[in-house]
């Protein structure tokens, strides 16, 4: 995937995941609280992919305006970026590839709450949407972010947007196999 296609695939992606928690408001909080059948309520989920960006949206803003390099070259994904973006993506038929385990540090049930999660994380996808302006003609190798998985692990700028908009998605697709 080049920067062009990469862009394109961030910005189409989080406008729908926007679209998504939009709707998500016209929902009852009894309906957004539930947990039925399953371990995590919505806005468990909610809350969880908002502690999830936050780790990644904490280390790219404040570096933005000093560390941002300009385009040199074709961008190329990390190798192993790649593999975990496209682990953490639901597949074509909006199936979840692997199942995983919450790290405690990003489990919603080990935070105190917030009434306020879903507005959260309509306004930390919009900051990534922007993120994605700012950065089109930059280089998205400009930096490293430590990740979620632990700072042992840390992607390129523009892996780590791919990365987590990833982990967004199959968390968008739990939330619709939920209704």
């Amino acid at each position: 995937m080049n920067q062009k296609e990469l862009i394109h695939k961030l910005k189409q992606d989080n406008t729908t995941l926007v679209e998504f928690a939009q709707n998500l408001k016209t929902l009852k909080i009894e309906d957004i609280q539930a947990k039925e059948n399953e371990e995590w309520s919505i806005i468990d989920c909610i809350e969880h992919m908002n502690i999830s960006m936050e780790v990644y949206l904490n280390q790219i803003m404040p570096r933005l305006a000093t560390d941002l390099k300009p385009k040199n070259g074709q961008y190329k994904p990390g190798w192993l970026a790649a593999y975990f973006a496209k682990g953490m993506e639901p597949t074509a038929e909006g199936k979840i590839r692997n199942k995983m385990k919450t790290f405690k540090k990003l489990d919603p049930k080990q935070v105190s709450r917030n009434v306020n999660e879903l507005e959260r994380f309509i306004q930390n996808i919009e900051t990534t949407i922007e993120i994605t302006e700012k950065i089109k003609d930059k280089n998205l190798k400009s930096f490293k972010v430590k990740t979620a998985l632990g700072s042992w692990l840390k992607f390129y700028l523009g892996d780590a947007l791919w990365f987590y908009t990833a982990h967004n998605l199959r968390h968008m697709l739990q939330i619709q196999n939920m209704f």
